[in-house]
């Protein structure tokens, strides 16, 4: 089976995800589209929308769909076959060793990539060999070149230090073997500057997940008269792009919400201990902190059990990004306001997909689809009748009702599937990443599917050069595009590295320096076909 495209139209994420759910016979619960025009009018001229629809359908599990598809666009897929065999140092159908190195698995975001990588290579009958480094940026190194001594051909990488990617690249150069990133963008050096080997950075536009959450934290605030937000973020040396990405979201959502003071902006390292140290540097200052922003829910959850020790309950107004099982299990309790998910599974298989189809030759990424983001789905209490009638309030008050990149799950309906990563390899996620391989599809005669037969969530990806707001040619093969997101990225990295500032007034200061320079913050993201 050759490559393919989901739509030739491009559509947005929930009609898509949508379409894909009809005719998968998914249960995804969601919200219609009105169109991107009622997202800027704002409520009062939005157009007119269906209702929310929970549906669950039943097939019979012989039958194999996926999403309608047309073919790529006239040519795509053959340069990037051409590309593939210039580079490829395998044979379809090869075994051989992918590689996994990640400065953590203490964490649920991480260990749920690691799984899926695994997964994938059980798969593809590939062997999987992982290694755990900590924080230490040289130990990346040492771990990619132990890697390769045993005789990798890909490795795939979670959250590599900045410091540690000219040496990592350079071995990978120089033993033809290919680097998969995740979390891993840095203007000054992006997949493909050096040659061919690293060839895919695999990382959501966190900006995307901070911009949801925090438009209805502050909507919810404005709604009970509050105004104070405790902000914690992540971290300038782990990931320091998702920070900056993070924080960006978070300024274009404060725009609308000028009566919002963002306090404190204590960092916690992605972590729980670090989210504690947080809360209590907080507290020690002032105690009338009304809600709480935290870069990662492991963080954000540290924070907020320094503020229950205290006898404060803020968790009705806490928000945070990763879904992990201890916090959706709070947000469908209704103990917890709001948390985001990009499925990391789905990036663990994803890159091992695409390292595949590198190494054998059957397909690799044009120069400006080497930067590419998985979709975004926002996490809410959609069960509880009176939870689910406020969220649903406060999502059309908002306007993300309208806006075409905002797909709403229920927690209650993630949890089963969270709550493999407590059994694993016991029980296995409901991917089959061989779908999302051109090479496997065109050797087993499957069905090339870029949800990978996972329908639950949003389950897709687009190629960030592509966005709107980066695009400055149809010709994505030459780089252009990828310049204009290295241009953009180094102004996202400069401006919003570290949020430091309280009120929108200087929010909207930064905002117009930012602007000036050429950074463009319309909150529009990748569309089906980008």
């Amino acid at each position: 089976m050759g490559e393919e495209n989901l739509l030739e139209k491009k559509i947005s994420r929930r009609a898509a995800v949508g379409t894909a759910a009809k005719v998968a016979g998914a249960a995804v619960v969601g919200l219609a589209v009105g169109g991107l025009a009622g997202y800027f009018a704002g409520s009062a001229a939005a157009p007119v929308v269906e209702k929310t629809v929970h549906t669950t359908v039943t097939v019979p599990t012989t039958v194999t769909v996926t999403a309608p598809v047309t073919p790529a666009a006239p040519g795509l897929a053959e340069l990037r076959r051409e590309l593939a065999q210039k580079y490829a140092t395998g044979r379809p159908g090869d075994k051989f060793l992918v590689g996994y190195v990640t400065w953590t698995l203490a964490q649920e975001a991480p260990k749920y990539d690691y799984q899926g990588a695994d997964q994938a290579c059980k798969q593809f009958d590939l062997d999987f060999k992982g290694i755990e480094i900590g924080a230490e940026a040289l130990k990346a190194v040492e771990a990619t070149d132990s890697l390769i001594a045993a005789g990798a051909k890909g490795v795939v990488y979670w959250a590599p230090a900045l410091a540690a990617m000219e040496e990592i690249v350079r071995l990978c150069e120089a033993n033809k073997v290919f680097a998969a990133t995740a979390w891993c963008r840095d203007p000054a050096l992006l997949p493909g500057d050096r040659g061919p080997y690293w060839f895919l950075e695999f990382s959501t536009m966190s900006d995307e997940m901070s911009f949801h959450c925090m438009t209805l934290l502050f909507e919810k605030m404005k709604k009970y008269g509050k105004s104070k937000v405790l902000h914690v973020q992540s971290s300038k040396t782990i990931a320091p792009d998702s920070t900056a990405l993070i924080n960006q979201g978070i300024a274009i959502a404060w725009r609308r919400y000028s009566f919002i003071q963002l306090l404190g902006h204590y960092w916690g390292e992605w972590a729980y201990p670090g989210g504690r140290k947080a809360g209590e540097d907080a507290l020690a200052v002032r105690t009338d902190y009304e809600a709480v922003w935290g870069h990662n829910d492991d963080q954000a959850m540290g924070t907020v059990s320094v503020f229950k020790e205290r006898g404060i309950d803020i968790g009705p107004f806490a928000a945070a990004r990763d879904a992990i099982v201890a916090c959706t299990e709070l947000v469908a309790k209704g103990e917890w306001f709001i948390t985001s998910l990009t499925e990391f599974q789905y990036f663990g298989g994803k890159r091992v997909a695409d390292t595949y189809d590198a190494v054998t030759g059957a397909s690799y990424p044009l120069r400006d689809e080497m930067v590419q983001s998985p979709w975004v789905t926002t996490v809410l209490n959609l069960t509880t009748p009176e939870i689910k009638e406020e969220n649903e309030e406060l999502i059309k008050a908002s306007g993300l009702w309208w806006h075409p990149n905002f797909i709403p799950v229920d927690a209650a309906a993630l949890l089963d599937f969270l709550k493999i990563s407590e059994v694993y390899p016991t029980k296995t996620y409901p991917y089959d990443f061989r779908t999302l391989s051109v090479g496997k599809c065109r050797e087993l005669g499957l069905t090339y599917d870029r949800h990978a037969k996972c329908y639950l969530t949003a389950n897709d990806f687009y190629y960030v050069p592509l966005m709107g707001r980066m695009k400055v040619t149809e010709d994505r093969t030459k780089g252009q595009n990828l310049e204009s997101f290295r241009k953009q990225f180094g102004l996202t990295m400069k401006y919003f590295l570290d949020l430091n500032w309280d009120t929108w007034k200087d929010n909207e200061e930064k905002i117009k320096a930012a602007e000036k320079e050429g950074l463009k913050l319309e909150p529009i993201w990748g569309k089906v076909g980008d």
